[in-house]
């Protein structure tokens, strides 16, 4: 693999993801997480992928994408600027689906024409964004008349870091409503981690007008 010179965010990023995947058994690990957060956090049905052309904003080395072979889609690209990195550290890992198309790149200039996906979904990303409301005017712009935007995003990070340089609240959405999108559904859940962190996310289903 060619090397890139990363970023501070970047390698801080992939450090991270390094670090929790070292510690998984590649032929057993299957990111149930993702399952869970489609079904149960957003509330929607597997059958809502069907036949539908999704870009994964940012998917990163656990993204929905990868590990959701349950999801009957009939077209998934995954874009994210150390997706080639991602690649390698997943590389011999078994439960994975196949049929993603990865591309290096950013959320701020997206090689897609305007209107060519159905579904764009951004999970826990949209904060690492170097621009996030120029990535999400993109964002829109390759999206459907009609078509979903999934967003999952921590509200209120408590301290700013070079991977999660933005804080994201409820002037952010009401900005992305803005953009011409309205509300399907709309929820903060208040997670409490491991080490005892209380952290809120935020779901949010927008279709484009």
């Amino acid at each position: 693999m060619k090397k890139h010179k990363l970023t501070s965010g970047q390698q801080e990023e992939l450090n991270y993801h390094t670090v929790k995947f070292n510690k998984r058994d590649p032929k057993t690990w299957v990111n149930n997480n993702y399952r869970r957060i489609i079904t149960e956090d957003f509330g929607v049905k597997p059958d809502f992928f069907v036949n539908k052309s999704i870009l994964d904003i940012g998917g990163g080395p656990g993204g929905g994408l990868y590990f959701s072979p349950f999801l009957k889609t009939k077209k998934r690209v995954i874009i994210d600027p150390l997706v080639k990195e991602f690649e390698e550290l997943l590389k011999d890992f078994k439960n994975i689906s196949g049929d993603v198309e990865t591309i290096v790149g950013h959320a701020e200039d997206m090689p897609f024409s305007d209107g060519s996906f159905d579904l764009i979904l951004s999970f826990n990303s949209l904060d690492h964004w170097d621009d996030w409301k120029k990535g999400m005017d993109e964002a829109i712009r390759v999206l459907k008349k009609g078509g979903k935007l999934l967003l999952y995003v921590n509200f209120y990070r408590p301290a700013k870091t070079d991977a999660h340089p933005h804080y994201i609240d409820e002037k952010s959405i009401d900005w992305i409503i803005s953009r011409g999108l309205s509300v399907e559904f709309s929820k903060l859940k208040l997670h409490v981690k491991e080490s005892g962190k209380k952290v809120k996310k935020y779901f949010g289903i927008f279709k484009k007008l």
